[in-house]
């Protein structure tokens, strides 16, 4: 049933399923990318008001205004994030919510989710993606952007999830609509940036 339902997938977006991809286009000029991954979870500062199941949010000096003049030192012309903004244990969100907003008057920001954004929506019944676009982030959640950035162009997409090949659907291992979602992603002859937080598969598949 997957395999068909693939097959239908492809038929409606007018995609043969053996399809090659297009090549990507010649580099113009090269953006400034800055890239973060679990930046309020592990470093020097632990932040004693936010303790919570012997947890703590930390920053990067008061308000976290180390981590955000080193950023701004680098003149980034996008600013990537992977997630694990927050502790899924703490109802606390201020921290992560003021460093989007501060990282934003530097640059735009994309972002995808986390584990800890997963469990934080699951324990307290809050929407962290409608809180980080709030704050000014461009949240991506199996779905992509097609930008230009200095002359190049750009495909930016999100995705939290094991992200099997389509191989891996016959013994029902892999998502559907992560599938379907990465072929279409990957249709493009823009350079491509996958935003993900569990990055196994590329490396178990590659």
């Amino acid at each position: 049933a997957t395999a068909a339902q693939m097959d239908a997938h492809y038929q409606r977006t007018s995609i043969p399923r053996n399809h090659k991809l297009p090549k990507p286009r010649p580099i113009k000029t090269l953006p400034k990318l800055l890239f973060l991954s679990d930046p309020l979870r592990q470093n020097r500062y632990p932040n004693p008001d936010f303790v919570a199941d012997g947890s703590a949010q930390h920053e990067f000096g008061e308000d976290n205004q180390e981590l955000i003049d080193r950023i701004a030192s680098q003149s980034p012309d996008l600013i990537l994030l992977t997630g694990d903004l927050l502790n899924s244990g703490e109802p606390v969100t201020e921290i992560a919510t003021n460093l989007i907003s501060s990282l934003c008057e530097i640059a735009p920001v994309y972002l995808s989710l986390g584990n800890h954004e997963i469990e934080y929506q699951d324990n307290f019944g809050t929407d962290v993606t409608q809180l980080y676009q709030a704050a000014g982030a461009i949240v991506l959640e199996h779905q992509y952007r097609d930008i230009t950035v200095k002359g190049q162009s750009l495909r930016i997409g999100g995705i939290y999830g094991y992200c099997l090949p389509d191989k891996y659907l016959e013994t029902e291992e892999a998502d559907l609509s992560e599938c379907m979602f990465l072929w279409d992603f990957e249709n493009t002859d823009r350079y491509k940036i996958l935003l993900s937080h569990l990055p196994i598969a590329w490396l178990k598949n590659d």
